[in-house]
């Protein structure tokens, strides 16, 4: 089940690089008025989309293909899931998962429980619950200093 939206290949094309309306009909956990988005890719970073909330302009999230994570992740996808995306026999969801910037801890992470579903015909889009599973809401995928820290540091000659 690993494909995400646009493919490698569509992402070369300008016509990849425009937003793609999503909706979740029954929002995301904890975000159940969030309901419509925009979903691109930043073309500086072609391995993060974004999530662009349109209930609330203000909200946004940055998304990954959690197979580029984990190569052998799996997301179950019940018949109930299946069926909810308009999902046909052989067709597969695009699936992502959420980044979080934890800017106190210099740390970024993905939260693969509550991987994102999408019909990649359709634009339907589901969150779902993993369960019975070693995975993390907190996996860590990299660490980073923000340049503010940077610059003092250098500025008290460390």
């Amino acid at each position: 089940m690993h494909s995400s939206i646009p493919t490698v290949m569509e992402r070369r094309s300008s016509r990849a690089n425009r937003p793609r309306r999503v909706d979740f009909p029954e929002g995301l956990i904890g975000c159940e008025s969030w309901r419509s988005f925009e979903l691109r890719v930043e073309p500086e970073q072609p391995m993060i989309s974004v999530l662009q909330c349109l209930d609330d302009p203000e909200a946004c999230f940055l998304l990954v293909d959690p197979f580029n994570l984990i190569p052998d992740y799996r997301v179950r996808l019940t018949a109930s899931d299946r069926e909810f995306l308009r999902l046909g026999d052989v067709e597969e969801p695009a699936v992502f998962c959420t980044l979080t910037v934890n800017e106190d801890e210099g740390m970024i992470t993905a939260n693969l429980l509550g991987p994102l579903a999408i019909n990649k015909r359709t634009g339907l889009g589901r969150q779902l619950v993993q369960s019975a599973t070693d995975y993390s809401a907190r996996h860590r995928v990299g660490s980073y200093v923000r340049e503010v820290q940077d610059a003092g540091s250098d500025a008290q000659g460390g």
